[in-house]
């Protein structure tokens, strides 16, 4: 008789500086702000943020969440960049008005001298991703004077990019400083009167109620479906810790867009789609109803 032989698989443990970026890419500031002084060199931690954040770094995370005393201390004390970008180009500014933090921005602008008019590799300043914010937007035109008709590499402006995602407050104010034109066109020849016409964010919000998410806390799930990412292989589960799958991830990506995340492109709540792929096929949802 053959004896079994018992396989011990070694025990696998997760770095300490992994387990600082995750506490960070949660929001979790109390264990962050522990294991910080605990890892050696923080300036070069860095990890893919969902699928696409690639080279994010602690100080792009702490400003997201607007964590103003531990930015302070990561770029005075631990010798992070308040320049450095991510992959896409994206420097701290972008991260700290994704977030809707205007004292943070007021620090990086103020203190650290960034550049709010610089671009990220869409040709976008941090004006044209702040379209969710409307005071990111007032602070960075009524107190640092930023250019409103600044173009995109799609030759696309701030309101262009506002009257896409239907963002009134936003388009009422820049409208309001008389800075904007209404009628620029972009390098498709459409003016942000023809987008907020033809977009489907508008047509989806009068014709269904798959548009009203303002109860639902957009920062806890953002952080909830990060949580969920696998930072290693990338995609996205059902749960933190749940191995991924092409659906959750299919779900996550159309969640962070319905959120109203700019750097992924528009997903089409109806099709499930992005939305340059449904304007490509010219596909109307009123097919769905024939």
């Amino acid at each position: 008789m053959s004896s079994l032989s018992l396989v011990v698989w070694p025990h696998q443990t997760t770095s300490l500086e992994t387990q600082c970026w995750a506490a960070f890419r949660d929001g979790k500031h109390d264990e962050a702000v522990s294991l910080l002084p605990l890892v050696t060199e923080p300036n070069k931690i860095k990890r893919t943020y969902g699928l696409i954040w690639k080279n994010t770094s602690l100080l792009h995370l702490s400003l997201r969440h607007g964590w103003l005393e531990v930015t302070k201390d990561l770029i005075t004390k631990y010798h992070c960049d308040p320049h450095e970008c991510d992959d896409g180009a994206q420097a701290c500014l972008y991260w700290a008005a994704e977030g809707n933090h205007v004292d943070t921005m007021r620090y990086l602008i103020d203190v650290c001298h960034c550049d709010p008019m610089a671009t990220n590799n869409k040709g976008e300043t941090v004006l044209h991703c702040a379209i969710d914010h409307i005071d990111i937007v007032k602070y960075l035109i009524n107190e640092k004077h930023c250019d409103s008709m600044t173009v995109n590499d799609e030759g696309q402006t701030p309101l262009h990019i506002a009257a896409y995602y239907s963002n009134s407050a936003v388009l009422e104010y820049l409208l309001s400083t008389g800075k904007c034109d209404p009628l620029a066109k972009d390098y498709k020849g459409r003016t942000p009167l023809q987008l907020a016409k033809h977009n489907w964010f508008s047509e989806v919000a009068h014709s269904s109620k798959l548009m009203q998410i303002h109860w639902i806390d957009k920062e806890r799930l953002t952080q909830f479906i990060m949580a969920t990412q696998d930072d290693e292989t990338g995609g996205f589960s059902d749960r933190p810790g749940d191995m991924v799958d092409p659906f959750h991830t299919l779900f996550g990506l159309a969640g962070l867009s319905l959120l109203g995340n700019r750097q992924i492109k528009g997903v089409n709540p109806i099709f499930c789609l992005p939305q340059n792929v449904i304007e490509r096929l010219e596909l109307d949802y009123e097919l769905l109803k024939e």
